[in-house]
């Protein structure tokens, strides 16, 4: 019923209702992860989007079929990429919506099968042929460049661009590249990340690489004396696209916590590290997130650790909050899950807890 409603509203207020855009997409989101292998989630989503259930629509059945298997079939894929492909002479009244595809339990599936590197690692990856990989690609860059009153001339401008760095991306890039390997991409990597779908994609394939055999990215490249390239990459992305800080988190969160097979201190180091990269996302305003983890993993962490963040954290707090028109990062500074969270800190600290 929530989806219901956001999807009714987002429909009614059009750009007034961004801000609930990306609530509507994580429930969504949240939805499917809780339910894999079970039809509510994409009897849900058809209802949303006004879809028949058992309509006997090519499109709906191809919709239908990918959001029930959780995966994009080449036959479901070519169907989709005929209606969305016509000629723009035929008008964009016959294409079918452009959110149908943008949302998560579409657009998970088209990744997952594009690139060997996205989505669950339990699940196997990309299996499609390069030709094959067109139609999957088109597809993907169109859910991500069309808007409404976009000229033609200019979405098929917009289109050119995506795919050729979604391409790119597919070819170069796998989840065993050495540093060497990725420092030869760094700078087409910087390029591709301006485009938000191209920097999605980078941040699963960051996350694949660094997870890949147990983290043996870190037992291989890790020097206390600098930082990993694969998370400098996050922290650009992170700073460029704010909405992906969440995504960004999580593979931050997935260092923090690994069991790696490396020296004592090493592994300390690496941690200390990664909370630095957490600090780092306080700066750019993703707050409460980052203070409720450290809050609920003090316990499991090592006290210098806890005292270390706290005492960063403050700094990094304080000078946000008197930094001249940042009013809607103060309010996070200020606000009372702040308080809370620090003060807990220190009071457990100080007993030895």
């Amino acid at each position: 019923m929530t989806q219901y409603i956001l999807r009714c509203v987002r429909k009614k207020y059009r750009r007034a209702s961004l801000p609930l855009e990306r609530l509507g997409e994580e429930l969504e989101a949240y939805v499917t992860s809780r339910n894999r292998g079970n039809v509510l989630p994409s009897r849900v989503y058809l209802l949303v989007n006004d879809l028949p259930v058992g309509s006997r629509d090519r499109v709906i059945q191809a919709i239908s079929m990918i959001a029930e298997k959780q995966r994009a079939a080449v036959g479901d894929v070519n169907v989709l990429y005929k209606a969305y492909s016509i000629p723009s002479a035929d008008s964009d009244s016959s294409r079918p919506p452009a959110d149908l595809l943008r949302d998560p339990i579409i657009m998970e599936p088209l990744l997952q099968e594009t690139f060997e590197f996205y989505g669950d690692p339990r699940i196997d990856g990309s299996s499609i042929t390069e030709s094959q990989a067109s139609n999957f690609i088109w597809l993907i860059a169109y859910a991500s460049v069309y808007s409404d009153g976009l000229a033609n001339g200019a979405l098929e401008e917009e289109l050119e661009v995506t795919q050729a760095v979604l391409r790119d991306i597919r070819t170069l890039l796998n989840s065993r590249m050495t540093t060497t390997s990725i420092n030869k991409v760094m700078p087409k990597i910087l390029e591709w990340m301006d485009l938000p779908i191209a920097a999605l994609v980078l941040v699963a394939w960051v996350g694949a690489l660094i997870k890949d055999d147990q983290y043996s990215f870190y037992q291989s490249y890790y020097r206390t004396t600098e930082i990993p390239l694969p998370l400098v990459i996050l922290e650009e992305i992170a700073h460029r696209h704010p909405l992906l800080q969440q995504h960004v988190f999580s593979i931050y969160i997935d260092t923090f916590q690994a069991r790696i097979n490396m020296m004592p201190e090493l592994l300390l180091a690496l941690q200390k590290m990664t909370l630095d990269r957490l600090l780092n996302l306080l700066q750019m305003g993703y707050v409460i997130p980052v203070l409720r983890y450290i809050h609920h993993q003090q316990l499991k962490m090592d006290e210098s650790q806890v005292v270390y963040f706290i005492n960063k954290a403050s700094h990094v707090l304080a000078s946000a909050a008197v930094k001249e028109g940042n009013e809607g990062q103060v309010d996070g500074v200020l606000s009372p899950d702040y308080f809370h969270l620090a003060n807990d800190l220190y009071a457990r600290v100080k007993a030895g807890k």
